[in-house]
């Protein structure tokens, strides 16, 4: 409790939030008022006092010749210029703020009351990281926005201190709890949705074109605070790009697709080890494969010959057994001589893994 602002130290129902949650490790509080706008509402109240009381004392001088609903203008001018000053005083005071507690166990937030939010309970975030410049059909009025599971909704404001860095602590724990679920779906072979758009072992679904992109197909997946947008092999212009303030849990949606990605990449791997054990030799360039061992021109080393693999950046490099001195040797050979080379060293690595020791 002495981590806490004096505003929440006596605040009901916190104490036992933070009893059920764990010792806070951040505070959010609301951004302090400028003091431009503290002075605003002193200034339009003298403004209308001045106004009232030039009426008052210079009537006949300065109004006696004006038509009786023209002069009454000018104190309801004056009353207005009061009235705004009081808004601006009052208005803070009034408007609840709202304050974020972070904990191990989940979220305190406070807007007049305190709710606890556990962390697996937060089933959606939606983000708006939009710049004041970028063009956009709807200005959103949070930065962020949390769904949970019993449907209730709190929004994070540009009204609260770093509320940025607070949208991405809470992103964290969602993509800990709702990915593993994401892609539970999608070894399923079910659809895993977010919004508009939709991951599962086919591909990318659009919503809005009512179309699947093969994952064969797509060059590149961008993602970045702003947008989402999706290239199709063989194409300049993107195929599809999305807001991603209109996509819910698009950081979950981020680490779906590099797993789709990898567990694609995969495949061609999985058929070369099929047909390496069919007994068929498999060709990559002036190496090749196969059950004997690894053949290069007019040489060959059977598998127990063959400490490894490895690859550089101009090279191809199999290790052979220690010479006589004690030190590794290399058959070294042209990257560009060798065509998949990472398909090469996976294949090289599963079959260095897989004979007896």
């Amino acid at each position: 409790m002495q981590q806490l602002p004096k505003v929440l130290k006596n605040r009901r129902g916190v104490a036992p939030l933070l009893a059920k949650f764990g010792m806070p490790s951040e505070v959010y509080t609301p951004v302090k008022i400028p003091l431009l706008a503290q002075a605003l509402g002193p200034c339009c109240m003298l403004i209308g006092v001045l106004i009232i009381g030039s009426y008052v004392q210079y009537t006949q001088v300065l109004f006696g010749w004006w038509l009786w609903w023209q002069a009454a203008v000018v104190p309801l001018v004056g009353a207005l210029w009061i009235m705004i000053g009081i808004w601006f005083i009052l208005g803070p005071v009034l408007r609840q703020r709202v304050y974020v507690i972070v904990c191990p166990n989940g979220l305190i937030y406070i807007k007049g009351k305190a709710e606890g939010i556990p962390w697996e309970t937060i089933r959606i975030l939606w983000k708006n990281t939009q710049t004041p410049h970028a063009k956009s059909k709807e200005v959103l009025p949070y930065i962020g926005k949390i769904q949970c599971k019993n449907e209730a909704f709190f929004l994070l404001k540009q009204d609260i201190n770093a509320v940025e860095r607070l949208v991405q602590r809470i992103e964290r724990e969602v993509v800990r709890h709702v990915l593993p679920e994401a892609i539970a779906l999608y070894n399923k072979g079910m659809l895993a949705p977010f919004g508009d758009i939709a991951v599962d072992q086919e591909g990318v679904h659009l919503k809005q074109k009512a179309a699947v992109l093969p994952w064969n197909n797509i060059e590149h997946i961008g993602i970045n605070q702003q947008m989402v947008s999706i290239y199709k092999k063989g194409e300049y212009w993107d195929w599809a790009t999305l807001a991603v303030a209109r996509i819910p849990n698009v950081a979950v949606l981020k680490s779906l697709i590099m797993y789709a990605q990898q567990e694609h990449a995969k495949e061609p791997l999985l058929r070369m080890i099929a047909t390496y054990n069919a007994g068929s030799a498999l060709h990559f360039g002036s190496i090749t494969i196969s059950r004997r061992g690894v053949d290069f021109g007019k040489n060959s080393l059977a598998w127990s010959e063959i400490g490894g693999i490895d690859i550089g950046e101009h090279e191809v490099m199999i290790k052979r057994p220690s010479s006589i001195w004690g030190e590794s040797e290399w058959e070294v050979f042209p990257i560009r001589t060798i065509p998949d080379a990472q398909l090469l060293k996976g294949l090289v690595d599963y079959v260095l893994q897989d004979r007896p020791r």
